[in-house]
């Protein structure tokens, strides 16, 4: 019998015989891969549900509260900013609170002084982030300047109000956009971060966005872009900060949907809570991941925004939730088309 003809015979048999042999063996290493998958995956979601509900984070009192030290807080004249202002007084802390509007930011500060129990200072500075120039930002920085600041709150953003393809937008609200949520942020961190470093203690936190610290907003582009630029901007920070020995701690915040919202349009619901409620998971949680599990320096403290992190980074549904945020803009914003 030819070779050739014997060798096409006895191939199917020798495969046969070879896949037989393998067969246990592949069958062990998919059933331990799996179960290295699983297992990782229930660990990291054990972990998260025990950083949501029953560790608790860095106190405030590391970075001075309650000793004459100073909190500074962008766009705190209303949303989580004003409830930082708050709350950070509660905790001993005196406020610098900084936004566009003289009489807003006189309001919170009179709701400061009026808290019972709490007996802080209170600094009022309005600038408009998106129109400052040297001179205003000279004024801000003689402000500060003798002050013993051991946090500040980057929290001051803009957005255009309803949610517009890029190329509709405009060329000078996609600057201001940009110039507020990045360039006054680099430059505020820039004034205070020397002081910190000196007195080797601080807190650097950013307001994020899941928009930008996990699935990108279709019809907000530059928003959430300009959210992403925090996240990798404080990460390479952070590790400086931290292989330095600096003493200065830093994070970026990644926050879904707040009540009521940048635009007042927002209501209370599973996964938008009210600002107070959100503001003291912040607070407890400073230093802890939650739902930004292996991500440092940043962390997702609210527990449903958690859980929607952790879902869609885990389960491969990062594209969808941008096909999903594309879909519930495009319906906003044709519900305000209509509207008008």
């Amino acid at each position: 019998m030819d070779a050739e003809v014997l060798y096409a015979l006895l191939k199917p048999r020798v495969l046969a015989l070879v896949l037989t042999a393998l067969f246990p063996l592949t069958t062990t290493v998919v059933f331990l891969t799996g179960i290295y998958v699983c297992g990782r995956l229930v660990l990291r979601f054990a972990r998260m549900l025990l950083q949501l509900t029953v560790w608790r984070g860095t106190n405030v009192s590391k970075y001075g509260a309650g000793k004459g030290t100073w909190a500074v807080i962008t766009g705190a004249s209303g949303g989580i900013g004003r409830e930082f202002s708050l709350q950070l007084a509660k905790k001993g802390f005196n406020i610098v609170l900084i936004s566009r509007t003289p009489s807003k930011l006189d309001a919170v500060a009179k709701e400061i002084t009026n808290l019972p129990g709490v007996t802080v200072s209170t600094i009022t500075h309005p600038i408009d982030f998106s129109t400052a120039g040297d001179a205003e930002w000279k004024a801000l920085t003689d402000v500060l300047a003798p002050l013993d600041i051991g946090l500040l709150l980057n929290n001051a953003a803009t957005d255009h109000a309803i949610p517009t393809h890029f190329a509709d937008v405009g060329p000078e609200m996609s600057t201001a956009v940009v110039t507020v949520n990045v360039a006054a942020v680099v430059r505020l961190t820039s004034i205070v971060l020397p002081g910190m470093i000196s007195r080797k203690r601080g807190l650097l936190l950013s307001t994020g966005s899941l928009a930008g610290g996990v699935a990108p907003l279709p019809l907000r582009a530059t928003y959430s872009a300009s959210k992403a630029f925090l996240v990798t901007w404080s990460q390479a920070l952070g590790v400086e900060l931290s292989k330095s020995k600096s003493g200065v701690d830093i994070a970026v915040i990644n926050t879904g949907y707040v009540a009521p919202g940048m635009h007042n349009e927002i209501s209370e619901t599973f996964f938008t809570p009210k600002g107070a409620r959100f503001v003291r998971s912040v607070l407890a949680s400073i230093g802890l991941p939650g739902g930004a599990i292996g991500r440092k320096f940043v962390w997702t403290p609210y527990w449903s925004h958690a859980l929607l992190e952790f879902f869609l980074r885990s389960f491969g549904f990062i594209d969808r939730a941008v096909d999903w945020g594309y879909t519930a803009c495009t319906k906003e914003a044709q519900k305000a088309a209509k509207a008008r």
